[in-house]
């Protein structure tokens, strides 16, 4: 019983991270709350090993770090806006998980010896599972565990109300594509899995993970080696994306419909007509929609442009900015992240947001352009391209999986793997 107990301390030991990373996609996946509660529990321990260490914490430590510095600053001034606009929301304070995880990474790394993550094996089980879950749910309409389809067409998995599941999927594929690319072991299951994940991004409905997906292949195929193996996946991966649009005319009706629609506003706007706005909205409203998210939070920052209103002034404020004039536009929030970033903290606060991305690329970027962990930076660029549709950065359930991709990033930057 001693020696199991050993073995068993022994393997938690050296697998610490993996847990950690392999939960966190866990209570991802099992809804907001556990995600939340989840996040707020590491936060929490992550505090507390700060202050037990403060004495080995020095700020100097931090500023050398250009992405922690960059973060500090951002929070910091993100917690000031929102008090000195009076509308300091006691909400903000779960926004701050964040920064304290990353700190608490920063600091860990640079002073414990590196644990590696199983990397590979984790994005495998959870891309095998949403998979097939998604195909599941696809045919049947309810996923293995009776959560029904979402909209008539949209797939959930075991999102529940939530169609998400190519945007997941877009976040463990990429990295598994770039591990198989820069592996010189032939993985044929690797890839016939990579194509499976791509089939699911499709037949989710979800159009900009699926732009996000060929986004990040073009990225592959331009400063990546194996460039042969690329062009063999993307057009495998096409072919069976144009023989499931010839089997199922919704799919090719709402991506068709997308294409025109997206023609449609483009050729509006260059040629300064809106005659047909009001038109396409009712005919095409999801696209639309996103279109008039973006006009609503441009014109609340139009309102406060250098220090924006704080936190989650959209949020509060869209509708009694705006009008009824722009009523259909406001949302929960402007479904971009800088957008939001901009209403939000105006632009000196997305300037040091931004400053923050760029710093953590670069470092992870100096340390891991030849290694097959270049995917999570490749992926980085496809979720913070300034063109993306997102969910608020602001809310624990998105943020949670998008402040994941810079804590992996900044392991990475400061690892010796």
């Amino acid at each position: 019983m001693i020696e199991l107990n050993k073995q068993i301390n022994f393997f938690i030991k050296q697998n610490t991270l993996s847990i950690f990373f392999f939960f966190y996609l866990f209570f991802y996946i099992a809804g907001p709350a556990l995600i939340n509660i989840y996040v707020t529990l590491i936060s929490i321990f992550c505090l507390i090993y700060i202050f037990l260490h403060l004495d080995r914490i020095t700020l100097k430590s931090f500023y050398i770090d250009k992405p922690s510095f960059f973060l500090i600053i951002f929070f910091v001034y993100a917690l000031i806006v929102s008090i000195l606009k009076k509308n300091f929301n006691i909400d903000i304070l779960s926004f701050f998980r964040y920064l304290i995880i990353y700190l608490f990474l920063t600091f860990y790394f640079s002073t414990k010896k590196k644990h590696s993550i199983h990397l590979k094996e984790i994005l495998i089980f959870f891309t095998l599972l949403i998979s097939i879950d998604g195909l599941y749910q696809y045919f049947l309409r309810v996923n293995v565990v009776g959560f029904e389809i979402f909209d008539s067409y949209r797939l959930t998995s075991f999102f529940r109300k939530e169609p998400i599941v190519g945007s997941f999927l877009l976040k463990t594929s990429l990295p598994l594509l770039a591990i198989y690319l820069l592996s010189n072991k032939k993985n044929i299951l690797l890839i016939l899995l990579l194509l499976f994940s791509s089939m699911i991004i499709f037949l989710s409905g979800e159009r900009m993970p699926l732009l996000q997906y060929f986004f990040g292949i073009v990225i592959m195929i331009l400063f990546l080696k194996n460039k042969k193996k690329l062009f063999a996946i993307l057009v495998a991966t096409s072919s069976i994306l144009l023989i499931i649009l010839s089997l199922n005319k919704g799919l090719l009706d709402r991506y068709v419909s997308t294409y025109t629609t997206f023609s449609t506003i483009v050729s509006n706007t260059i040629n300064n007509d809106n005659s047909h706005e009001k038109q396409s909205i009712n005919e095409h409203l999801s696209v639309n929609q996103y279109i008039l998210n973006f006009k609503s939070g441009i014109n609340v920052w139009s309102h406060n442009k250098i220090f924006g209103g704080g936190y989650r002034y959209y949020n509060k404020n869209c509708d009694l900015l705006l009008g009824n004039e722009y009523h259909i536009g406001c949302s929960k929030h402007p479904h971009n992240i800088y957008i939001e970033l901009l209403s939000d903290y105006g632009l000196l606060g997305s300037i040091l947001f931004i400053i923050f991305l760029f710093s953590s690329f670069y470092e992870f970027y100096k340390k891991n352009h030849n290694k097959i962990f270049i995917g999570i930076g490749i992926l980085f660029i496809t979720i913070c391209f300034p063109l993306s549709t997102s969910q608020s950065i602001f809310s624990s359930y998105y943020g949670s999986v998008f402040f994941l991709i810079p804590y992996l990033m900044n392991y990475y930057s400061k690892s010796n793997i």
